[in-house]
């Protein structure tokens, strides 16, 4: 569970905060020294002695207590200590218990992470022979979760059930994790976790097919989407679940067009589950136009995304058929709606932006605040999840952003330890306690899929 630190934006007061979410504060003082690849380095304080370039792990939670932490470097000798600095002086949050030399490029830390240590980048420094090296920003105090041997995290339902790709998979609380299929990615998973849905095929605009997958006793049932004739690939990005069974009830996303060269056409599209087979459902854009994807669709079965014109919403209009309604510029995207379907967010001119919608119609785009490029996803609470927000200097990182979407209501995602690359979260859950998506760990920036849980 996460504690009610949070680091705030300019102007943010107490009175703010809305969710219990801690977050990372992670700005770098300008005469930090670098070395020309925009990563702090790490150099010894007063001259030659020890360096730290890396620790192993690179993050740790609250809590954690007796964790072992190796760590890297160079001019280590008996005796050396080391200890974990914010603003220039140690932390009194994160405690080293014992420092234990194993050679000059190696040692070994024991510490305890207080319960309510801030959620922040950690200078890690080791004194050794009366001189001290620091490594700038080598450690994490994170709310970040890794999922082990699974890529990207793409979709979450309440239970906090996951799917994603690099394989094709479904990770559970309480089961952890069950590789449904190579060669794909999962993009959403119906509220009873009983169906996948996403793509199977190598990742490419015209090599993926549309795919559903259902439990079968302990396995998986895949099943290939009906597409049109020509269509040549495709892909199934969002799914609605029925609110009173919670199963799979319909599936949002696109086909593709192979044209003349190496053009492609994408048009939006829909499956309705009938009973006993999928039925794909053709729609058009607000001028009858073909092209545009679906991202989101609730169990109202509005749906959002985009067609040439901008941002466009479609909403059922009781024939069988839907009206196309474009709400932003040309460019503009919407990722995602709420279950009222008065709520959508994306984006527009390279800002994350949300439009509402009253009797009048819809309302928008409205920028976030944050300076965040990309709103991807969000809650029936109206919690959005962001990303590209920028933290300091070299750090960009996601964020949660409470209503009513003020200054004061954003809340940063911690990640792997990166010093450059927090986080990129990619859904949440209609509840609004889940998120998921990824973040670099550590020095290598290896791509781990994550999640956060704001119970």
């Amino acid at each position: 569970m996460l504690n009610s630190g949070r680091y705030r934006l300019p102007g943010a007061s107490a009175g703010a905060a809305m969710l219990a979410l801690v977050v990372l504060a992670c700005t770098q003082s300008p005469d930090v020294p670098t070395d020309g690849s925009g990563m702090a380095s790490a150099k010894p304080a007063g001259g030659t002695g020890p360096t730290v370039t890396s620790t192993n792990p690179p993050y740790g939670h609250q809590g954690d207590a007796g964790l072992v932490v190796g760590i890297t470097g160079s001019g280590f000798a008996p005796g050396a200590v080391a200890t974990w600095e914010r603003n220039g002086s140690p932390d009194p949050k994160v405690t080293v218990n014992s420092t234990r030399y194993i050679s000059s490029t190696q040692l070994e830390a024991n510490i305890t992470i207080a319960a309510d240590a801030t959620i922040s980048l950690y200078d890690v420094a080791v004194t050794a022979g009366g001189k001290k090296g620091i490594g700038t920003e080598r450690f994490e105090v994170s709310t970040a979760i890794a999922i082990l041997g699974a890529g990207l995290a793409r979709g979450v339902n309440n239970t906090g059930e996951i799917t994603g790709r690099d394989p094709v998979y479904l990770w559970s609380p309480s089961t952890g994790l069950d590789t449904i299929a190579t060669g794909g990615a999962g993009w959403g998973v119906s509220e009873d976790g009983q169906t996948v849905v996403g793509g199977l095929g190598n990742g490419s605009v015209t090599g993926t097919i549309p795919m559903v997958w259902t439990r079968n006793g302990s396995g998986w049932a895949a099943t290939s989407l009906p597409r049109s004739s020509g269509a040549k690939a495709g892909n199934a990005q969002a799914v609605a679940s029925n609110p009173s069974t919670n199963s799979a009830t319909a599936i949002g996303g696109v086909e593709t067009f192979v044209l003349k060269g190496n053009s492609f056409r994408r048009e939006p599209r829909v499956w309705l589950w009938t009973g006993s087979a999928w039925q794909l459902k053709v729609l058009r854009g607000a001028a009858g136009g073909t092209e545009g994807q679906v991202h989101d669709l609730n169990a109202g079965l509005v749906a959002a995304g985009n067609t040439p014109s901008g941002a466009t919403i479609w909403t059922p209009n009781g024939s069988g058929g839907w009206t196309a309604t474009v709400i932003g510029p040309a460019g503009s995207d919407a990722n995602a709606i709420n279950s009222a379907g008065d709520l959508a967010v994306g984006a527009s001119g390279n800002v994350a932006v949300y439009w509402t919608r009253s009797a009048s119609g819809w309302s928008g785009p409205i920028a976030l605040p944050g300076g965040c490029t990309n709103a991807s996803d969000m809650a029936d609470n109206g919690r959005i999840v962001t990303n590209l927000c920028p933290v300091s200097s070299i750090r960009k990182t996601s964020a949660v952003i409470e209503p009513p979407y003020g200054p004061g209501n954003v809340t940063f995602l911690s990640g792997f330890g990166s010093s450059t690359d927090g986080a990129q979260v990619e859904a949440i859950s209609r509840d609004g306690h889940w998120i998921v998506g990824r973040a670099a760990y550590g020095n290598n920036n290896t791509i781990v899929a994550a999640y956060w849980n704001m119970f």
